[in-house]
């Protein structure tokens, strides 16, 4: 059994804009490698499904074009836990990776499905949430990630990648 989701990561001019926000004592703070948007938390799957899943959201993705994300405009609550950044612009996405995974893998997280980079977690004071940051980008690819984390630290792994075509189909490169 593996954790698994279906991510987007921001690019690094995004990162750098979430490197700014202040930090207090307290929170336990994500670092960068941790920023994702996930599109779907799938939870732990057994490694057996992996091939399946990969070929369905491939099948599934095969004809989506790039979502154009805006990051902000601030922080805010999650759960009463988690300090997050909404990430406007990927509902549509989203909607295409459920419709692809829910076959394989039910749905266990809180719907309605509302995008996030989780920055910190644990004890996370509410004065925290508000604080401004904006950005935007083409979500150029989708990701299928396994989480391989472990107490000594953060490790994702990328099992598969899907590229979003460009609106004018000219370009599938990642622009940030």
């Amino acid at each position: 059994m593996t954790r698994l989701a279906v991510a987007i990561w921001p690019p690094p001019r995004i990162v750098a804009a979430v490197r700014e926000l202040p930090r207090p004592a307290g929170p336990a703070w994500a670092s960068p490698e941790q920023w994702m948007v996930k599109l779907r938390p799938l939870g732990h799957v057994p490694a057996d499904l992996v091939a399946d899943l990969t070929e369905a959201l491939a099948a599934e993705l095969e004809d989506a074009e790039e979502a154009s994300c805006v990051l902000g405009p601030q922080t805010r609550m999650l759960g009463g836990q988690w300090l997050g950044i909404p990430v406007a612009g990927l509902d549509d996405l989203a909607a295409t990776v459920f419709d692809a995974t829910i076959p394989l893998v039910p749905v266990t997280h809180p719907q309605p499905f509302k995008a996030d980079i989780v920055i910190a977690r644990g004890k996370v004071p509410k004065t925290l949430a508000g604080e401004p940051v904006s950005g935007t980008w083409q979500a150029s690819a989708v990701h299928l990630v396994a989480d391989r984390s472990s107490p000594r630290g953060p490790k994702f792994e990328n099992l598969a990648e899907f590229r979003l075509s460009s609106p004018s189909h000219t370009s599938n490169r990642c622009r940030d």
